[in-house]
């Protein structure tokens, strides 16, 4: 007979049409309470395959975003996405993302999936000859099932774009996000990146030792296709001479935006000079000596390599707790490698592919300490009576009378025998006592006085702007101001600083500028700087790594335009 077949008879994971129509309405329907829905988890933690964490750097608010949806569909398939939003809004851009493109994946796979079918039908209706021709003309099934998903990213991405230019109340004009996105459908790995976070795999060698393989490329502006592209549409693409090492996109008429990906969701004031939406797809095969995946946000990528990321997630004392022992770990290096910058927000994804997690953290997860529990690990387990290890239980310390022993106690004190030694012992408790509150009220006021140091360090930071001043060693620390300075300024409280008359320079009170201190100038610098930069780009300080795009991170939840608020799905 023809050489026809129906997805729906591959057996590589895609479900039965009646059974998908079900299944997709019915996540539909859950759109308005997506964080209700089991197995899926957005913030911090971990699930029955992975751990996700994300860290707020110090450029304002933490514009990542992360997800990690299990039984995403039937057979064993599990979504996975790290999105990095930039720009005024691109907080909630990432979030918007995060919560629609794994749902409009689902609709384009069964949209694919029944066009497919249906063409298939056709096809076998028609009665074609059956010969070889036709077997090698429909090819492998694994390779439909590949065309399909393919299909089906493109499809999403280009209708999450759309949304997010239609949507009134998000300003995604100067906004926008990155996203990386994998699916995990048995042994099969499919994967849609645009903009510069990045999947890697860690596998074991012939040598049975852990290596890294990059799965995703970062779309950076210099790359020769993207930049060919951008060029043939009239957008710009140029470093600036402090960041020689960071290409940015930017308009044909203004040094603006300074992009610094080739491809985004949302940047509308882009979208016709160059940058695209349209994700990079490709399909992996996963085997035995795969073990896990990362994805993380450029956060993590701009200060650790491919290689040291597995060695960390590897190497982490649980599983569970992998995610945030490499945003650690990237946070450290930032202090370390750029003392003077600012860390960028990291978000990270980890998946276990043997779908195994560790229990270590079962106990800490209820709130159990170790030291109260006494578990079958430690050298004195208790026993049942029948002679088995019993279950973990809380043993008594000794420190608190039982009911009995204080009701026995109350009658000897009423009856006046209060036994030997009794008075002196209540009087060595009562100075041991003295003596540990005093112990600790020291140790509370330490810690109380650490605690607002951390918060005015962390105060001065962020009023301290973006802008990190170029061969400054304290460019991230906000000096201590005085109501003289050594320079012969005064400060006025709730004004600003002024400058007194500067000898030698004359004083006219009507041409006398306080900024300066000198009469008939004008203060130097200001807004109005020259720009430089190759290609006539702006005068911006160097912050290594690189901002997604020069328009600033507010820090704050800035409302989006529109009549009502943005409101995600979810925080």
């Amino acid at each position: 007979m023809g050489g026809c077949l129906s997805t729906s008879n591959l057996g590589l994971g895609l479900y039965e049409r009646k059974r998908n129509r079900k299944t997709f309405s019915d996540h539909v329907a859950t759109l308005q309470n997506l964080s209700s829905i089991p197995n899926r988890i957005f913030a911090n933690g971990k699930s029955r395959t992975s751990c996700i964490f994300t860290q707020q750097g110090r450029k304002g608010i933490n514009q990542d975003a992360m997800i990690v949806w299990e039984e995403f569909m039937p057979e064993d398939v599990t979504f996975c996405g790290v999105f990095d939003g930039h720009g005024p809004h691109g907080h909630l851009v990432a979030r918007k993302v995060r919560d629609l493109l794994p749902l409009k994946i689902m609709s384009s796979l069964h949209s694919c999936e029944s066009k497919q079918s249906a063409s298939s039908t056709a096809c076998c209706a028609g009665n074609l000859k059956s010969d070889v021709g036709d077997a090698e003309k429909d090819g492998d099934p694994e390779e439909k099932v590949g065309s399909l998903w393919r299909e089906a990213f493109l499809k999403s991405y280009k209708a999450m774009d759309k949304e997010l230019k239609s949507c009134p109340n998000l300003d995604c004009f100067c906004s926008g996000s990155t996203a990386i996105t994998i699916v995990k459908q048995g042994s099969n790995l499919y994967m849609g990146s645009i903009g510069d976070s990045r999947a890697i795999l860690g596998s074991k060698d012939s040598n049975d030792s852990m290596v890294a393989v990059q799965l995703t490329v970062d779309l950076k502006p210099d790359l020769p296709r993207e930049a060919e592209r951008i060029k043939r549409c009239k957008g710009r693409v140029f470093a600036l001479q402090d960041e020689p090492e960071v290409p940015r996109v930017w308009l044909p008429f203004d040094d603006a935006p300074g992009l610094a990906m080739a491809r985004a969701f949302g940047d509308f004031c882009l979208k016709e000079y160059g940058v695209i939406s349209i994700p990079e797809f490709s399909h992996r095969i996963l085997t035995e000596r795969d073990k896990f995946i990362v994805l993380a946000s450029d956060g993590v990528w701009d200060v650790l390599s491919n290689e040291e990321v597995v060695e960390i997630v590897s190497s982490a004392p649980t599983r569970s707790s992998a995610a945030r022992t490499l945003v650690d770990s990237a946070a450290r290096e930032w202090k370390t490698k750029y003392p003077t910058s600012k860390m960028d927000d990291c978000a990270v994804v980890c998946l276990f592919l043997d779908g195994k997690m560790d229990a270590e953290s079962d106990y800490d997860d209820q709130g159990f300490s170790s030291v109260t529990i006494q578990s079958n690990h430690s050298g004195n387990a208790a026993e049942s009576d029948d002679g088995q290890n019993s279950e973990p239980s809380f043993q008594r310390n000794n420190t608190v009378r039982s009911r009995e022993e204080n009701d026995a106690y109350k009658r000897l004190t009423v009856e006046g025998e209060v036994p030997n030694g009794e008075n002196s012992v209540h009087e060595d408790q009562n100075c041991t006592l003295h003596h540990q509150m005093a112990f600790y009220n020291s140790k509370a006021l330490l810690a109380l006085l650490l605690v607002f140091s951390i918060l005015l360090a962390t105060t001065d930071h962020t009023i301290a702007g973006r802008e990190t001043p170029k061969h400054s060693e304290n460019a991230d620390k906000k000096q201590p101001q005085f109501l003289v300075d050594t320079n012969g300024s005064f400060l006025v409280p709730g004004i600003g600083r002024f400058m007194f008359p500067i000898k030698g320079h004359g004083f006219n009170p009507f041409t006398y500028n306080p900024v300066t201190g000198t009469s008939g100038g004008s203060a130097s610098g200001g807004f109005g700087g020259s720009s430089s930069g190759t290609g006539g780009g702006a005068s911006h300080s160097y912050v290594p790594g690189g901002d997604d795009t020069l328009l600033p991170n507010p820090g704050v939840e800035v409302p989006s335009g529109g009549g009502t608020p943005s409101t995600p799905a979810s925080p």
